[in-house]
């Protein structure tokens, strides 16, 4: 397993029944072993968020598309890996509770309502955590949806069925008229979601008394601005509805599974019409990867994959294939008696793994040249502020990094004034070895901003570049395919006149 950029772990059902043979990364049945980048056997949710999908997480609040979906039968832990319960949490709850705990870290040590070098053990981690959110200008963005019988509905707002899934050349896929809020704090990000999942539609099947008969997915859009950049990305979690086999007693059950009246094929109906089109858009979703698995990257663009055939495919065509990280969950039941849909779904996440994206920051940035220009003048002239700021702190001699840290042990030892000022004719002052930090801090915050600046002004000079040199090569196609076909209709008009 080489592809790093796509991440497929399994999570086994616990059964009493019977006992998988399992180690941490591969498991054994009908004599054929399946390999994995981790598997789970009473592992809790816990344990889960924390290998399968912490570092997803921390990827999409650097900038990068990042999905992650659950796959397998009906009743074998999707919706419970995905979504979880109030007592034991799922990956999203998990992730809203990561993401804002993050934010508001960073925000007290911006504001300075918490002091970073108080705990010496946790200042880099402090400071990596500054890196990844940016609180002054970043906003948490979401938006719920769910396809069911190949209709798209707002989970956000259950009355709008009037989505629709549109394509950008720079964003990806997006939707329209989609219900999109923005939750300030997590228990505002919890009560959205919970709300939500309450409008999903479900039913009882013999595998599972509340069976998801819709594909959900749940997207928090992030986006970070930098003076004329943009940075923004989006984290899906995709519930998909259970792989099932029609014609089976589980498929007959209706809503209503008391009653004996006639009343209840309709109700019959409408469950085989739900199965028929679950199993259909996972049908689409397999042929997708099967495509996929069997291409390189570099060939993607030129064969033909069918996206558009499902809504799914459509919607996930960035997160297979595209610009994204990508972690699939397979859940299954060891029992003998799912054995079927268990191979299957080995089979599925086998396929997954061959697949080729090819992830990257996603950026916009001001087409006004000049701006960008002035920006990074700005950045350099407050640098170089900051730096004569730091000679005058004690209007005496430049102090260096290396004696910075010395500075505390300096100051937790019984020396006198004398002592203190023979050692490099220092002065010792509190406000001043705080100011000294706190400038050091920014300084080194500014350099990097202006590294940044410098890569993706150059960046986006390379992409217009290549933009535009892509656009000409595609009208001289159009021209020269159009002038063979004059050429051709010029030719048989010649033939038909020297035959006449």
């Amino acid at each position: 397993m080489q592809n790093n950029n796509i991440n497929v772990f399994l999570r086994i059902k616990p059964s009493s029944i019977q006992k998988p043979s399992i180690s941490r990364n591969s498991i054994s049945l009908n004599q054929t072993t399946y390999n994995f980048d981790r598997i789970f056997y009473k592992s809790n949710q816990q344990e889960i968020f924390e290998t399968s999908s912490k570092d997803l997480v921390n990827k999409a609040l650097q900038g990068y598309n990042c999905t992650i979906f659950a796959y397998g039968q009906t009743g074998s832990g999707k919706t419970y890996t995905i979504q979880g319960t109030k007592e034991n949490p799922g990956i999203v709850p998990h992730t809203l509770k990561y993401i804002y705990t993050k934010y508001f870290c960073a925000n007290k040590i911006f504001s300075g309502t918490e002091n970073p070098l108080k705990n010496k053990e946790n200042f880099n981690e402090n400071l990596e955590s500054n890196r990844l959110i940016s609180v002054e200008n970043t906003t948490f963005k979401m938006y719920f949806i769910e396809i069911y019988n190949e209709t798209i509905y707002d989970l956000l707002n259950p009355s709008k069925s009037d989505i629709i899934i549109r394509e950008d050349c720079s964003k990806g896929i997006y939707l329209e008229n989609v219900t999109v809020y923005q939750p300030k704090t997590y228990e505002e990000s919890m009560t959205l979601y919970t709300t939500a999942v309450e409008s999903r539609r479900t039913s009882s099947t013999s595998f599972n008394r509340q069976s998801s008969r819709s594909h959900c997915i749940f997207t928090i859009i992030i986006e970070t601005k930098k003076g004329n950049v943009t940075q923004y990305s989006k984290l899906s979690f995709v519930d998909l509805a259970g792989s099932e086999r029609l014609g089976t007693k589980e498929n007959l059950i209706g809503f209503d599974c008391n009653s004996t009246s006639d009343t209840n094929l309709p109700v019959q109906s409408i469950n085989l019409k739900e199965t028929s089109n679950i199993n259909k858009s996972l049908l689409f979703l397999g042929k997708v990867i099967s495509n996929l698995s069997s291409i390189s990257i570099s060939q993607k663009d030129k064969q033909y994959i069918p996206y558009r055939d499902s809504k799914l495919t459509h919607i996930l065509k960035d997160s297979l294939g595209g610009n994204t990280f990508l972690v699939v969950i397979g859940t299954i039941t060891p029992d003998i008696s799912y054995m079927h849909n268990t191979l299957n779904t080995l089979y599925f996440l086998g396929g997954v793994k061959e697949i080729g994206n090819k992830p990257e920051v996603n950026v916009e940035v001001n087409e006004n040249i000049e701006e960008m220009k002035n920006e990074i003048k700005k950045l350099f002239l407050e640098n170089k502020e900051l730096k004569n700021r730091i000679e005058s702190i004690n209007n005496k001699e430049f102090v260096n990094n290396k004696d910075i840290e010395n500075l505390e042990n300096i100051k937790g030892e019984n020396f006198e004034k004398k002592d203190v000022m023979n050692c490099k004719n220092i002065k010792f002052e509190e406000n001043n070895f705080n100011e000294i930090k706190r400038v050091l801090e920014k300084v080194s915050e500014i350099r990097k901003d202006i590294f940044e600046l410098e890569n993706l002004f150059m960046e986006s000079v390379s992409k217009h570049f290549e933009s535009h040199k892509n656009e000409i090569s595609k009208v001289k196609k159009y021209f020269k395919k159009e002038c063979d076909k004059r050429n051709k209709s010029l030719d048989e008009i010649v033939v038909k006149k020297r035959k006449l």
